[in-house]
């Protein structure tokens, strides 16, 4: 099966929570996950942020839905590395 070990995600997000426990609650989402957040845009609601995800397995579904659960939108995966580990039968 092939797995997802990283990402560049386009994310928009309100000012709270901050970026740091932003960044932490998505590193949660997936065991042995590393986030790096990148504030590109502020207004005065919002942050948009380009965040890299590297991980073993990484749980895009879950990503998305921590996400979604601190007020914040995936805009768009910009950016994607698959490997396929198996041996073929």
């Amino acid at each position: 099966m092939a797995r997802i070990t990283h990402l560049v995600l386009d994310i928009l997000k309100p000012h709270d929570p901050p970026l740091v426990a932003f960044a932490q609650h998505l590193a949660e989402a997936s065991p042995g996950l590393s986030v790096l957040a990148d504030v590109v845009e502020i207004d005065d609601r919002t942050q948009t942020l380009l965040v890299t995800c590297e991980g073993r397995d990484i749980d895009l579904e879950a990503i998305s839905a921590a996400i979604t659960a601190m007020g914040g939108s995936l805009h768009s995966v910009d950016k994607v590395q698959v490997i396929n580990d198996t041996s073929p039968a």
